[in-house]
C-alpha cells in the first residue's frame, strides 16, 4: 500500500529553463512587444491625425462663415487680386466699407467700414501659414478704429475719376498696411482665421455688369465728363447691374499635424452680396486692367 506521506512519492525536477527555451522566450515576447507597439502607435496616429482633421473642419468652416458675412454685407467692393497671388506682398486687402468722395480735387475722401486683411505666409514660426484679420473703421476721429482720411490735394481736374480713384485706393492701402500691428501677439484681437494657404476673390458673370445707355452719349458719361482744351471727349460710361453682385470665394487651409505631414482642405462658395454697391473696383492678377473701376447706380 502507498504512503502518500512519503517524500518518495513526488518527483521534483528543478533543473529550470534551458538557454534554448529562454532565447525563444524573449524572441516570442519581442514579437508580441513589437506588434502591440506598432499597433499602439498607429493607433496613436490614428487619433493625432483625427483630432487634427476636427480642428481643421472647424477652423476653416468657423473662417469661411465669417469672411461669406462680412462680404455679403459689404457697402463697397475693393479688391486687388495681384497683392494677393504677388509673391514679394505679405498682405493683401479687401474693403468691404464705403469710400466716399465727391470727385472734387482737394477734398478729402474717407473710408469707413472692414476690411479683411490676408497675411501670407511668408516662412516664418509666426506665419508658416497664412491668417486673416478683420479691421473695422467707424466715423470717429480715433487714429486707431476711427475713419480713414485720404487727401485729394493736387489731383488734376484733367484726369478722369477713376484714375484718381486708384491713387485714393493705393494711398488707402499704404495707410492700412502701415498702421496694421507687425506684432503677431498684437494683431490677435484682430484675428479672423488661422492656417489659410489660399485667399481668392473673383466675379461670377460679369457680363452682367454694362454700360447704361441712358447715360451713355456717344462714349460719353455725363456725370463725370472729361473735358481737355474746353471739349468733351469720350469716356468710361456709368454701369449698372442686371441682377446681385455675386462672388465667388476660393479659400485653401493648411495644417501639419505632423512633421512633413499635413492636411488641406480647400473651400470654395460663391457669395450674394445683400447691398447695392455705389462702386466695384477689381484687379486681376494677369497685370491688365480688364475689371479696373466700375460705378454702379
Amino acid at each position: 500500500m502507498w504512503n502518500i506521506n512519503n517524500d518518495s512519492y513526488f518527483k521534483t525536477d528543478n533543473r529550470g529553463m534551458s538557454l534554448v527555451e529562454l532565447l525563444v522566450s524573449l524572441a516570442v515576447l519581442s514579437i508580441v512587444l513589437a506588434m502591440l507597439a506598432a499597433i499602439m502607435m498607429n493607433v496613436l496616429n490614428v487619433s493625432v491625425r483625427t483630432n487634427s482633421n476636427v480642428a481643421l473642419q472647424n477652423e476653416s468652416q468657423t473662417t469661411m462663415n465669417l469672411v461669406v458675412d462680412s462680404i455679403m454685407g459689404a457697402r463697397g467692393l475693393i479688391y486687388n487680386e495681384e497683392e494677393a497671388k504677388d509673391p514679394g506682398r505679405e498682405l493683401a486687402f479687401l474693403y468691404l466699407g464705403d469710400l466716399t468722395w465727391d470727385g472734387v480735387s482737394g477734398n478729402d475722401a474717407v473710408y469707413t467700414g472692414d476690411v479683411i486683411v490676408y497675411q501670407k505666409a511668408n516662412g516664418t514660426d509666426d506665419y508658416k501659414y497664412g491668417e486673416l484679420y478683420l479691421l473695422s473703421f467707424d466715423s470717429s476721429d480715433d487714429p486707431d478704429h476711427g475713419k480713414r482720411v485720404v487727401s485729394t490735394t493736387g489731383f488734376s481736374d484733367l484726369v478722369t475719376k477713376e484714375e484718381h480713384f486708384k491713387t485714393i485706393v493705393n494711398t488707402l492701402t499704404s495707410d492700412i498696411e502701415a498702421a496694421f500691428p507687425s506684432d503677431k501677439a498684437a494683431r490677435k484681437q484682430y484675428l479672423m482665421g488661422k492656417y489659410v494657404t489660399k485667399f481668392e476673390v473673383g466675379v461670377i458673370d460679369y457680363d452682367k455688369w454694362k454700360g447704361d445707355p441712358e447715360l451713355a452719349v456717344e462714349g460719353v458719361n455725363p456725370k463725370n465728363p472729361l473735358v481737355v482744351d474746353g471739349e468733351v471727349v469720350n469716356n468710361t460710361i456709368t454701369y449698372y447691374y442686371c441682377g446681385p453682385v455675386v462672388l465667388s470665394l476660393d479659400m485653401d487651409f493648411e495644417m501639419e499635424y505632423r512633421p512633413s505631414q499635413t492636411l488641406n482642405r480647400p473651400m470654395d462658395d460663391s457669395v450674394t452680396i445683400r447691398n447695392r454697391l455705389p462702386y466695384i473696383f477689381l484687379k486681376p492678377y494677369s497685370g491688365t486692367d480688364e475689371y479696373g473701376m466700375i460705378y454702379l447706380k
